[in-house]
């Protein structure tokens, strides 16, 4: 018989029960638990009774035998009056805590194992992908709130500053576009949203910035929900050509001078950037997690999220699924310790107005990411909404990039310096323009 269908699950029935007469006998203790799961103790009674306890505790009433009694069946109640006679008392409910929640996982990771196992000998074809997913569901366990006096962390703070001030290589990535670049810190966990109505060029603007960064040595990673990778490359093969993308699907349509072009810029592709692609579809926020750890695994300082919409969501409510997506990229971002951009669709509200230009105001309509976000692009071109043939051919370069929200730095509106080639649907500056400002 297999050695470990011989052994009991990991448990520790005396530490649970030490902990539940402890909390009984000074419920004050029990702020110490207030991340314990009742579905993490092993034993069915101690559940029970511990489910009780938060109840009493969530309702702000004396956790006790006289208020159980109320919430527990006789024979739980009985159960931990007989337990209260015997169970050693303890001082120490954090590392109660700690050991209780340590054999959860690990009786959650045989489970995993054993499911593995079945899909393994069923021989089932997507066993290996199965076993990537289950496993990585056991995040690296997250800090529960250490407190520090500042007087451990002043000196730290102030190295740290003039590490950056004298380095450059710690000073964080960058836009590429230095216009914008002087407003805004992308270093370590930063989050960004790029939001604009369709057509507005967030894609583009996505794809300009990680061509920048690949340029200047990053290792930037997109997750692509909304665009397949050869579209993703022929949208940067177009960049370094010129050759609008439409002419990549067409016969005959690339001349040979163009091709010689294309062939450097495939060349400089393959030996200068160092960028990571991944186009599955996103059935869930853990997917997109998992693609994101999986991508940081293998060196990326960066992340893109193209787009929320379309991250599948459990519930019929867009904006409940799109606030539920935004906070855990927010602590995605914390996590990880990297910048994370993600491109949001703004309502179609914004169409009602006679000023088509967004505002942040726009994005409470998207769920949370006005709160969750660190840093927000709103996206607009004049032109997508001009009648006037004239107008229209005089504003086709025209673009707004509005840093509208900046944490840890100013509120920027650019309208002036940055220009959109809608041919090679790249975003750049116009360096006469560039020349007159800065």
């Amino acid at each position: 018989m297999n050695y470990l269908q011989t052994q009991l699950p990991p448990q520790d029935k005396n530490i649970e029960q030490s902990f539940l007469v402890s909390i009984l006998q000074d419920d004050k203790r029990f702020i110490d638990a207030l991340l314990l799961k009742h579905k993490e103790f092993y034993v069915t009674q101690h559940q029970k009774i511990f489910k009780a306890m938060q109840s009493l505790y969530k309702n702000q009433e004396r956790i006790d035998l006289v208020t159980l009694h109320g919430k527990l069946e006789k024979p739980d109640l009985d159960y931990l009056i007989k337990i209260s006679s015997f169970a050693e008392y303890t001082n120490n409910i954090p590392k109660c805590v700690e050991i209780i929640q340590g054999h959860a996982v690990n009786r959650d990771l045989l489970t995993s194992i054993c499911k593995i196992k079945e899909f393994v000998y069923t021989g089932n074809s997507n066993a290996l992908d199965y076993a990537q997913t289950e496993i990585m569901k056991y995040k690296v366990v997250q800090s529960q709130g250490e407190i520090f006096n500042i007087k451990e962390l002043i000196q730290d703070q102030i190295d740290q500053i003039e590490q950056h001030n004298t380095v450059k290589k710690n000073q964080g990535l960058f836009l590429g576009f230095k216009s914008l670049d002087k407003y805004i810190n992308l270093q370590e966990g930063v989050y960004s949203v790029i939001a604009g109505r369709p057509s507005m060029g967030k894609t583009a603007f996505a794809l300009t910035i990680i061509r920048n960064m690949a340029l200047e040595g990053g290792k930037p990673g997109i997750i692509s929900l909304e665009m397949g990778k050869s579209k993703l490359i022929n949208r940067w093969l177009s960049m370094l050509t010129g050759i609008n993308t439409m002419n990549f699907s067409r016969f005959n349509a690339i001349k040979p001078p163009e091709w010689q072009s294309l062939t450097d810029a495939a060349a400089e592709i393959y030996s200068k950037w160092d960028v990571l692609i991944t186009d599955a579809p996103a059935h869930n926020i853990n997917t997109v997690e998992r693609q994101a750890r999986q991508m940081v695994s293998k060196g990326a300082d960066c992340l893109f999220i193209d787009q929320l919409s379309h991250i599948g969501g459990e519930s019929d409510d867009d904006f409940k699924n799109y606030t539920q997506h935004s906070n855990r990229i927010a602590r995605l971002k914390r996590e990880l310790k990297i910048p994370i951009f993600l491109m949001a669709q703004l309502n179609r509200k914004v169409e009602d107005r006679a000023n088509k230009e967004p505002k942040l105001s726009d994005l409470k309509m998207t769920g949370s990411l006005e709160e969750d976000a660190d840093i927000v692009f709103l996206l607009f071109r004049p032109e997508y909404y001009e009648q006037d043939p004239q107008e229209k051919r005089e504003k086709a370069r025209d673009v707004v990039i509005n840093i509208a929200k900046n944490r840890d730095g100013t509120t920027y509106r650019e309208g002036d310096v940055i220009i959109f080639d809608k041919g090679r649907t790249l975003f750049e500056e116009d360096y006469n323009r560039l020349n007159q400002y800065y």
